[in-house]
């Protein structure tokens, strides 16, 4: 393809190639059952969207069979290969209870209960609700790469397993436009 037609097909058919917050944007963003696990948790068209103005807008449906009323999480995170993070969260009812206000917001962005019992039903992420990264804008640089992992969840009722990827891109020439965008005029 030439640079012609790339140009074209990014700038103009799909707006969605411009990068967003200062350069950084999300790839290949997938979360899917593990083989083998009947699940008692499902999620149907998960996806994730960061935004020009930093902001991470989740989309999909979490579906809990029954009410959960304990649970625990067994999870394990590469990037680009390599472990990152690997751990159990034994009691997360107990967890929830403790949370900080920026995790209730990433529960709320799907209409999650923030404490045990989580009962059944379905819930969904929308457009109109979104988690602001400004202020950790900071740390996107150490997202940069192929972010994998797996969570098996553990409840009262059965067990849940996902396996997850996404990829966090940097654009030199998209950010420092995205900074100059953002000087003021003088003159």
């Amino acid at each position: 393809m030439t640079l012609f037609l790339q140009f074209i097909f990014c700038f103009v058919l799909i707006p969605t190639c411009i990068f967003a917050c200062d350069g950084y944007n999300l790839k290949n963003v997938h979360l899917a059952p593990c083989k083998g696990f009947n699940n008692q948790i499902k999620v149907t068209d998960y996806g994730m969207e960061l935004t020009k103005d930093c902001k991470l807008i989740p989309s999909g449906c979490f579906e809990f069979n029954k009410d959960i009323t304990s649970f625990s999480v067994d999870y394990e995170m590469f990037r680009n290969g390599i472990p990152l993070r690997k751990g159990t969260v034994d009691d997360g009812c107990k967890r929830m209870d403790n949370m900080s206000d920026e995790f209730k917001t990433i529960g709320n962005t799907f209409g999650l209960s923030n404490k045990c019992p989580i009962k059944a039903g379905k819930v969904c992420g929308s457009p109109e609700k979104s988690i602001s990264l400004e202020k950790h804008k900071v740390l996107l640089a150490a997202m940069v790469g192929k972010t994998s992992g797996t969570n098996t969840i553990k409840t009262n009722n059965g067990n849940s397993c996902f396996k997850f990827n996404y990829e966090m891109i940097f654009d030199r020439a998209a950010a420092s436009k995205s900074f100059v965008q953002k000087l003021p005029m003088v003159g």
